[in-house]
């Protein structure tokens, strides 16, 4: 039996796979679970690796969070809470399932941090002017930006 978390990040793929095989984006699945990324995508410049994370909802900030920490076995010791560098993929997809929005998004935009703050309904008004907001990456432009993975 699936956990809850389990379940949705298992939706998230199958989300992505769908809409990679919709933009004729081809793919492959490596076999296990021992990488840090999900899928490999063929590109015009190579392959490229893919990690895929859900987005969860946080009530007490009116938020969407993707944590950005895993849980690795590696030569028999377990990684916990281990932050992704530079070279442990290509590209983040964000998958949040209400609203439907992906963020790709370069692991250089997002190596080493904890979690990523997504606003797919738009930056509330809040937020608009808050110097703590302004001073954050604006990850927003990634919203939907499949053109990057051609």
């Amino acid at each position: 039996m699936y956990g809850e978390k389990q379940k949705n990040g298992l939706l998230s793929e199958a989300m992505v796979s769908t809409e990679l095989l919709r933009r004729n984006i081809p793919f492959s699945i490596p076999y296990g679970s021992f990488n840090e990324y999900d899928l490999v995508i063929e590109t015009s410049s190579g392959f490229k690796a893919i990690q895929i994370k859900t987005c969860y909802w946080d009530n007490s900030k009116n938020r969407f969070i993707v944590s950005l920490c895993t849980t690795h076995r590696r030569g028999g010791e377990t990684l916990k809470n281990k932050k992704y560098k530079s070279d442990s993929f290509d590209y983040l997809i964000a998958v949040c399932h209400n609203p439907i929005a992906y963020y790709i998004i370069p692991i250089d935009k997002i190596a080493g941090r904890r979690s990523l703050t997504l606003y797919p309904s738009g930056v509330p008004q809040s937020s608009v002017g808050n110097p703590r907001y302004e001073g954050m990456d604006n990850l927003e432009a990634f919203n939907g930006s499949w053109e990057q993975l051609l």
